[in-house]
C-alpha cells in the first residue's frame, strides 16, 4: 500500500505541475482573448471551468467534452454533449451523482 501512495502522489505531483506550467496558462490566456474574461494568476486560487464556458475549453484543448450525470440507480444520463465531431481527443465526465 505504501509503494501505491508513492507512485500516486509522484503522479499526482506531476499532472499538478503539468496543468500549473502547462496547461492553465493556455486556459487563462485563452479566457482573456476570447472572452476579456479575467482568471486569477495563480492556478490555486482558480475555482474550475464553469458550466458557461465548456464549449470555450473544448475549443481552447482541441478536446471533446461529454458529460453525463448518474442517477441513484447508477443510469447515466446525458447532461452536456460535445457539438464538435472533428476533435481528436475525447474527455468523459459526470457529476458524481
Amino acid at each position: 500500500m505504501t509503494v501505491w501512495r508513492n507512485v500516486r502522489s509522484k503522479e499526482s505531483g506531476e499532472m499538478e505541475r503539468k496543468i500549473k506550467s502547462d496547461y492553465y496558462p493556455k486556459w487563462r490566456q485563452y479566457i482573456q482573448q476570447k472572452r476579456n474574461g479575467l482568471l486569477p494568476k495563480e492556478p490555486k486560487k482558480y475555482r474550475g471551468v464553469q458550466f458557461s464556458d465548456i464549449f470555450h475549453f473544448e475549443e481552447c484543448f482541441d478536446i471533446s467534452i461529454n458529460i453525463y450525470k448518474r442517477d441513484e440507480t447508477n443510469v447515466l444520463t446525458p447532461f452536456y454533449l460535445s457539438t464538435s465531431e472533428r476533435r481528436r481527443k475525447s474527455r468523459l465526465l459526470n457529476t458524481g451523482q
